[in-house]
């Protein structure tokens, strides 16, 4: 009988988990015609944010990264298969109307990388001539001054009104405070072209 060590075993773990999460993830796209079709655990752009937490809870959970126009609640709890979801607001909307979601999974980035190849084609297959794509790209992360913390992503755009879908690897320096992730974002395009100044 052959013997799988501890280290081997983690191996195995992460590779099946990731596995899992992108299936999961391409369940929801299947049906998706529309960027509002896409959801990330049962939410969608346009959705509001009180169907799904209280104001309380929205008010405790806030960052400032896009302030004054947007508001950015995140809640560092397990949902479905995501360890971290990004709820994003026009801060005056008091509908709470959803304009941004960023679903996180903390693995190890090299994983991730030997993934996101495969997403590509799963996306192209699903949306076809709906969406144009900007191919992978690896830049330094902008919130870290040190240079060291890289994102690997691919961006597809919807040909009909401009929305994002995005599939990111974030591999943060050592010396920040952030977890390796795996993260699947939706985006309107005004919501994208606000934080992408």
């Amino acid at each position: 009988m052959t013997h799988i060590g501890h280290s081997e075993k983690v191996f195995v773990m992460k590779r099946l988990l990731l596995i899992l999460i992108l299936t999961l993830s391409f369940q929801t796209l299947v049906k998706a015609d529309d960027i509002k079709d896409f959801q990330i655990e049962g939410i969608s752009l346009g959705d509001s944010l009180l169907d799904f937490y209280s104001e309380k809870k929205i008010n405790n959970n806030l960052e400032d990264w896009f302030l004054p126009k947007y508001s950015v609640a995140v809640f560092e709890e397990q949902r479905g298969i995501y360890d971290e979801i990004q709820l994003i607001y026009k801060t005056k909307d008091k509908k709470y109307t959803i304009v941004g979601i960023s679903a996180l999974k903390f693995t190890d980035p090299k994983y991730c990388l030997e993934k996101i190849d495969s997403v590509t084609s799963e996306i192209k297959s699903i949306f076809s001539k709906k969406i144009t794509i900007r191919k992978k790209k690896t830049s330094k992360h902008p919130g870290d001054k040190s240079g060291k913390s890289k994102v690997t992503d691919i961006v597809f755009k919807l040909k009909k009104n401009k929305d994002l879908i995005i599939v990111a690897c974030y591999d943060w320096s050592k010396k920040t405070e952030y977890w390796d992730n795996l993260r699947i974002s939706i985006r309107t395009k005004e919501y994208d072209k606000h934080i992408s100044r």
